[in-house]
């Protein structure tokens, strides 16, 4: 099943357990995007009580959420409020992002933000 990235990069907020649409879920919540909800009773069903806690973890941090869809049914649950996995990025690591602010070159490689996304810098000019 093909994996779809459905938040690149924002913020999470908070981290809830809830039913939705009659199922056990995590909700998580973001700065800037939609609440998404994970099935826990199908995805984390001998682990729900630590991935709460692991994903409780990450509030406050960048990170990046991907979701999968059936290869016979795109958009299937990427294009709902479902997610499958949340995943911090590392110092802000993300892809291109116009200009470095360093530098001044245009990023085309890995970039680097201290700013949640307001100012990007090639990840090698970071420590210069």
């Amino acid at each position: 099943m093909p994996t779809v990235t459905v938040i690149e990069n924002d913020i999470l907020t908070s981290v809830e357990k809830v039913i939705y649409q009659n199922v056990k879920c995590i909700k998580v919540n973001f700065k800037k995007n939609n609440s998404k909800y994970k099935n826990i009773e199908v995805f984390e069903k001998n682990n729900m009580d630590q991935v709460f806690i692991d994903t409780k973890k990450l509030v406050g941090k960048n990170i990046k959420v991907t979701c999968w869809d059936p290869e016979d049914s795109p958009g299937l649950w990427s294009k709902g409020n479902w997610f499958k996995d949340i995943t911090l990025i590392e110092q802000g690591l993300t892809g291109k992002r116009g200009k470095c602010t360093r530098c001044g070159l245009y990023i085309r490689s890995s970039s680097y933000t201290q700013d949640d996304g307001r100012t990007w810098m090639h990840s090698s000019c970071k420590d210069k």
